[in-house]
């Protein structure tokens, strides 16, 4: 469903906020570069150093946006928003201008020294093999380790400001909820569920801390040990003992996107999402009874709380019209004091069930992938790669409707007959379904497989047909048992349709045919098509690849839990009480962000995070506007979060970078000399290259996160 929003926020370029957004962002990336370079700036000039240049952004063949002369020093912001610089007489980044500096410095020191007579010639001819005072490389190596070193302490320094101001004006945050899990994925087998609150996250002693972010659980996965998994502590409500579990991230290799994870969604509010209270073609639109902001307190008459509570009421009333009472605010005109007052009303509204839409085809089962910890299935002995046979003595059907048909079924004991791999004959195992008072889905995502709550198993619905359901289109297509299928595009209604939406983009084509099994996740993606939409499906019959286009259709006694609510995230707002409480967190904001970028250099140092969790310019400047569209304190905490990030790359021992130079000022602080010009034009072009390499990579990683953006 983020995905509809965000296809259909692609005019957001007319949004007036949005600018706004930009602006304050760019405005807080150019015054982290700024504080870097004033750094610099500050102390070269208090160790009488003589800046010729303060640019943030680069100048390259001159080109700047605006400059000026004020005493020695051009300021100026260049026409390349890649960084900044403080151009020190005697000192550049550039390893093809070091021999160009070390002789303007000595050319500056005989300019400076006037030549009265022959008698002055000697003095004159020494003190052009000196350099001028006022040169970078004449400072003592403590004093240029100071200069080297500002950029990153006044970073270090602002990010604590940074986070200081954020707390002080009250920082919104997504609270470490687990809003649903990922079906089969190692949280979903730990045996996590909706409304679980996580209050400790890894090995940490000490008390339990209900103020954790999402973030931070998103930080202890991609962090987290691999082998051991990553320890959490959970608040179940209804449940007096706390629950520990320790789920296993997944490999990097195993995300797209280069990121462990254990498979848990953000958690969701009960107020409907500002913008769009819902999806365009459910029950719930179709109402036209919902407003963007309205709250959700009751369900057939059962108090809504959280948005766990939710979920269950759709679960176990899928098939059923609910009554759905939802509290608005409001603006009322007070006739007395001729001004409005903010009032809540409460509105009940009927939400007819939602069908669900089939082209008629049931597919066969798979194997078990896994099993839940704490499930019926363990309990029974279930293992993964049992192929359920039967149930009850009955074909296990259709897998997609399966999970719904054993919920019916809670608190039943229910005999099931697998074919085990290393048996020879099927074996029978019994297990009492447990009471499930929540679902799962694919979250429309491929390759995701179906799970049975009532049970605690996973399993993929295969690409083969097993069956076709009568007066449905597939019938009517052709298609019949054994067919193997291939493809389906979606195709937008036809134009003559009066019910087309023409508005609404259509998903991309899901392939059949691979090692993924996508068919549950095309069934969830099914359900949402513009209405008139077509399924332009492909598959193999006896040997020939055929091809079809069929219009979804309800399929008679089958529904699908959800209405098309739109949801806003659950957040709060962590405001601090006093000047040295803000202090205090702003301090601990900016420890953990620098500690955060130390381990992610590790973990991509070490293989466990991969080099596709990277962000070139492209990636920064989208999240510094969405921070910035978020509130004032959001964009600080980012800055916070880019400060630290700048403070410790920038003084990686890269040649070129503040902790290359350093490393060669420790060197001749040992030696009592500088490394040799040819060593450290050497070092310094090396780690122009690996610099330059960096960029180009990052920023074809930007590249491609833009085509995926836009479809491509």
């Amino acid at each position: 469903m983020d995905n509809l929003l965000i296809a259909q926020s692609t005019n957001s370029y007319l949004d007036l906020g949005m600018w706004l957004g930009i602006l304050k962002a760019a405005f807080g990336l150019g015054l982290v570069i700024f504080v870097h370079e004033l750094g610099h700036f500050l102390v070269a000039r208090l160790c009488g150093v003589k800046c010729e240049k303060f640019y943030i952004g680069f100048d390259f063949f001159g080109l700047s946006l605006f400059k000026f002369q004020r005493g020695e020093t051009e300021y100026g912001i260049g026409v390349f928003p890649l960084g900044g610089y403080v151009k020190m007489l005697g000192q550049d980044d550039d390893p093809r201008k070091f021999a160009e500096e070390s002789e303007r410095s000595r050319k500056s020191a005989e300019d400076s020294t006037p030549v009265a007579d022959e008698s002055t010639a000697a003095a004159t001819e020494a003190t052009t093999t000196e350099l001028d005072p006022r040169s970078y490389m004449a400072q003592s190596v403590p004093e240029r380790m100071a200069i080297i070193s500002a950029g990153v302490i006044m970073n270090v320094i602002f990010a604590c400001i940074f986070a200081m101001v954020a707390y002080a004006m009250g920082v919104k945050y997504i609270v470490c909820v687990v809003g649903n899990v990922m079906p089969g994925d190692a949280a979903w087998q730990a045996g996590l569920q909706p409304g679980d609150r996580i209050v400790r996250i890894g090995d940490g002693r000490g008390e339990d801390d209900d103020q954790l972010r999402f973030s931070d659980l998103f930080s202890g996965v991609a962090f987290g040990d691999r082998e051991r998994g990553v320890p959490l502590r959970i608040r179940r409500e209804g449940v007096e003992e706390v629950i520990e579990v320790a789920p296993k991230p997944s490999k990097a290799s195993d995300e797209k996107d280069g990121r462990p994870k254990i498979g848990v969604a953000p958690p969701s509010d009960t107020k409907l999402y500002t913008s769009q209270p819902a999806i365009s073609r459910s029950t719930v639109a179709r109402t036209g009874k919902f407003e963007g902001g309205d709250e959700i307190v009751a369900i057939n008459g059962q108090p809504i709380k959280t948005h766990a509570d939710i979920l269950a009421a759709l679960a176990a009333h899928r098939s059923e019209v609910l009554q759905v009472a939802v509290a608005r605010e409001s603006e009322e005109a007070n006739a007395s004091e001729e001004e409005s007052v903010a009032s809540t009303k409460t509105i009940d509204v009927e939400v007819p069930a939602q069908p669900l839409l089939r082209l008629g085809l049931i597919t066969e089962m798979g194997p078990i992938t896994a099993i839940q910890d704490g499930s019926p299935a363990k309990a029974a002995g279930f293992q993964p790669g049992d192929q359920i046979i039967s149930v009850d003595g009955e074909p296990p059907g259709d897998p997609i409707t399966l999970p719904a048909r054993l919920r019916e079924r809670a608190l039943e004991t229910v005999e099931f007959s697998v074919a085990r791999p290393s048996e020879q004959e099927p074996i029978t195992l019994t297990a009492t379904l447990r009471e499930a008072g929540w679902y799962e889905k694919t979250f429309e995502m491929k390759g995701m497989p179906v799970t049975v709550p009532a049970l605690g198993i996973a399993y993929h619905a295969l690409h083969r047909v097993e069956a076709v359901m009568e007066g449905l289109p597939a019938a009517e297509a052709g298609i019949s048992a054994g067919d193997q299928l291939l493809k389906a595009e979606f195709l937008p209604a036809d134009e003559e349709s009066d019910d087309a939406e023409s508005d609404r983009p259509l998903p991309g084509a899901i392939q059949f045919d691979g090692e993924e099994h996508n068919w549950a996740a095309f069934i969830d993606v099914m359900q949402w098509l513009p209405a008139g939409a077509r399924v332009k499906l492909s598959w193999i019959s006896d040997g020939e690849t055929r091809e079809a286009e069929l219009e979804p259709q309800p399929a008679e006694g089958q529904f699908y839990p959800e209405r098309g609510f739109l949801f806003q995230s659950l957040t709060k707002t962590r405001k601090a009480s006093s000047l040295i409480e803000a202090a205090r967190l702003g301090i601990r904001e900016t420890s953990e962000s620098v500690w955060q970028v130390f381990q992610f250099l590790n973990g991509l140092g070490t293989g466990q995070l991969s080099t596709e969790m990277l962000g070139g310019p492209g990636t920064i400047a989208v999240a510094a506007g969405s921070s910035a569209q978020a509130g004032i304190p959001q964009l600080l905490i980012f800055l916070t979060l880019l400060s630290a990030n700048l403070a410790v790359v920038n003084f990686l021992p890269i040649p070129i970078l503040d902790g290359g130079h350093m490393v060669f000022l420790i060197y001749e602080g040992i030696r009592g000399k500088p490394p040799s010009e040819k060593v450290m034009i050497g070092l310094s072009y090396l780690g122009l290259i690996f610099i330059l390499g960096l960029m180009i990579y990052v920023t074809s990683l930007d590249i491609q996160r833009l085509f995926v953006w836009l479809g491509f």
